[in-house]
């Protein structure tokens, strides 16, 4: 299974937005990242999000350009920020069985931290996530210490293959 993590992008200010959706900049850098991982073959079956505005739009601007089909995302309160990973991984082996690949909109440190307990089978945070930026795992299922890490890719690198 491949796993697609990506941090929302750029968020307004809450004065700005109560919600902290996500700013022009934010939107457009998704858009081109989405873009950038379409080159690169990427099809998720799934898409999941946080129940945050920002993730939303995250999964759902992802959709659109990667699997318009695909339905759409999934949305789980074990994505939000603080949520314990372990009760993200359990809620993403339910949701995404029978599924090759899948595709993750959320938050620090809850992105990093599902990232080290599918890599090392504990709540680390190995990778350094950036706004609108991918993390590839793959694992023979969503569980700890059953991924490996095939890449991490900034939203620059990914709009350069857009």
């Amino acid at each position: 299974m491949k796993i697609y993590l990506m941090q929302h992008g750029k968020a307004l200010p809450k004065d700005q937005d109560p919600e902290k959706g996500l700013s022009e900049e934010g939107a457009r850098e998704v858009t081109a990242s989405a873009k950038g991982l379409h080159r690169l073959g990427v099809r998720p079956d799934v898409f999941f999000s946080s129940p945050k505005k920002r993730a939303r739009q995250t999964a759902m601007l992802a959709q659109e350009e990667l699997n318009p089909g695909a339905g759409e995302p999934v949305i789980s309160e074990t994505l939000s920020p603080l949520a314990p990973p372990g009760e993200a991984l359990d809620f993403i082996g339910e949701a995404a069985q029978g599924k090759g690949c899948i595709f993750v909109a959320g938050h620090l440190p809850s992105l990093a931290r599902i990232t080290g307990l599918l890599l090392f089978g504990e709540p680390a945070e190995p990778v350094a996530f950036i706004n609108a930026g991918a993390v590839l795992i793959d694992a023979s299922e969503p569980a700890p210490g059953k991924g490996v890490l095939e890449r991490a890719i900034g939203p620059g690198e990914l709009a350069r293959l857009a």
